[in-house]
């Protein structure tokens, strides 16, 4: 019966001892996703960064031609007016230029709007990870605060068990002898 509790007892000890050691090894993997994680955010936050940069440049440049195209079509428009004949082209010209503007802003809105959707998805993943990476913290923390089993421990756990074993052996003996 005591062989049997010492076995049972050293059995529960190899299974705190695995599960030891797979905290460890899902605070090496949990490390590991962190790493990739961290990565793709770097990439992304980098990609964001481009299209903005595109966007500005494209916007900028559209804005410039759209200024010189307003420019000369108030410079035609100043000539047709000096034609009667010609007026009422420029006034077309002038609807379409306005029409262009307006698609213009269109798009800019449109993806001033998908960027601010971008921007808080990754704010969004950001919190995920940093979540994520709070949870880590708290297990390694609960792992690194129990101790590893080790025969010291076995032997304070079980002290008054052994004892008692050791008594009855002596009392066998005894038996035996005597």
């Amino acid at each position: 019966m005591v062989l049997c509790e010492l076995k049972q007892q050293l059995d529960e000890l190899l299974a705190l001892s695995d599960g030891y050691a797979y905290c460890n090894q899902e605070v090496g993997r949990l490390a590991c996703v962190q790493g990739q994680q961290e990565a793709e955010l770097t990439a992304l936050h980098t990609s964001i960064e481009a299209q903005n940069q595109k966007l500005l440049a494209s916007t900028l440049a559209r804005v410039q031609k759209e200024g010189a195209i307003r420019k000369g079509l108030e410079q035609h428009q100043q000539k047709l007016v000096a034609q009667d004949g010609q007026a009422e082209v420029l006034k077309q010209q002038l609807a379409a230029s306005n029409l262009a503007r307006e698609s213009l802003s269109t798009t800019v809105t449109t993806a001033l709007k998908k960027l601010a959707l971008a921007t808080s998805t990754q704010a969004q993943r950001v919190d995920s990870v940093e979540e994520r990476l709070a949870s880590l913290v708290e297990r390694q923390r609960e792992c690194e605060v129990q101790p590893p089993p080790g025969w010291a421990t076995y032997l304070e756990r079980n002290a008054v068990s052994l004892v008692a074993l050791a008594v009855a052996v002596f009392t066998l003996g005894l038996n035996l002898l005597g």
